[in-house]
């Protein structure tokens, strides 16, 4: 388009150049004296300002052509920058909820947080409070990976984030394994304890004799209890060993995700820039 733009531009040029040569001709030839009106110098000066006119007409039109199309893409570029400008925001946005959810996925599945349960354990009281707060964790543990593919919209196309995304379901996996085990044994633990009331309740209605073989079974449940509980501490240090190698692994594949999408956007900026 822009070269047949210049080819017709030159051809204008060429013919403006050439005609007042062939007009100075035309004008010499004895077969136009008895038609036209005014000598020669007469309409050599009507031609040069018409032709004047014409070239001054032809170079503002130029101009005004020229400035349209620099004002046009100077409209280009402003709007591309800017649309540029606003999805970079937006993906700084974006990266901050990003950063946001693996800071919270870092918090919640720190294996740190499964003490809290075991010291909380009642021996002389059931343990409904710490196994309603188990469920919830569980809840919440189970709405993580749900929350991480939507951020993504469900698509790891780079590395980095199908790597995060694999450790996340298997910290998830191991987590929810454990804390089901920690119900179990909880329970296990209450039914125990409930032994114990079943027995104190008893205890009243029966003579001095028997009261002493319902204490023994009491001391024989309690202890069984504290046994359960006990276990459960060597099995909660057991399992640590492990999640808590796992939990390593987690927080480098966190911390690399969050600089892969730090750098996008900081190339992103320099391209703006």
């Amino acid at each position: 388009m822009r070269k047949l733009f210049h080819y017709k531009f030159i051809i204008v040029v060429l013919i403006i150049l050439i005609f007042p040569i062939i007009l100075n001709f035309v004008l010499q030839l004895s077969i136009f004296n008895t038609n036209i009106i005014g000598d020669e110098k007469l309409w050599l000066t009507f031609w040069s300002s018409y032709l004047g006119a014409i070239i001054m007409s032809i170079i503002t039109l130029f101009v005004l052509y020229k400035t349209l199309k620099q004002n046009q893409n100077n409209h280009k570029r402003l709007t591309k920058f800017q649309i540029e400008t606003i999805n970079t925001q937006a993906k700084k946005e974006w990266f901050f909820e990003l950063k946001k959810l693996i800071i919270n996925n870092l918090s919640t599945l720190n294996f740190e947080n499964v003490n809290t349960f075991l010291n909380q354990i009642k021996i002389m009281s059931l343990n409904n409070d710490i196994l309603k707060d188990i469920s919830l964790l569980e809840e919440k543990i189970k709405k993580l990976e749900i929350e991480f593919k939507i951020i993504y919209h469900n698509e790891f196309p780079h590395s980095e984030q199908a790597i995060y995304k694999s450790t996340l379901e298997k910290i998830i996996n191991e987590y929810l394994k454990f804390l089901n085990l920690l119900k179990e044994k909880i329970i296990e633990f209450d039914k125990k304890i409930e032994t114990i009331f079943r027995l104190d309740d008893i205890k009243t209605i029966l003579v001095p004799k028997d009261k002493i073989d319902v204490e023994f079974l009491k001391d024989k449940h309690l202890k069984t209890g504290l046994e359960i509980k006990e276990k459960l501490g060597k099995l909660i240090e057991n399992q640590k060993k492990g999640v808590i190698a796992l939990n390593s692994v987690f927080e480098k594949v966190s911390m690399d995700l969050i600089k892969f999408e730090e750098n996008k956007i900081f190339e992103k900026l320099k391209k703006i820039d």
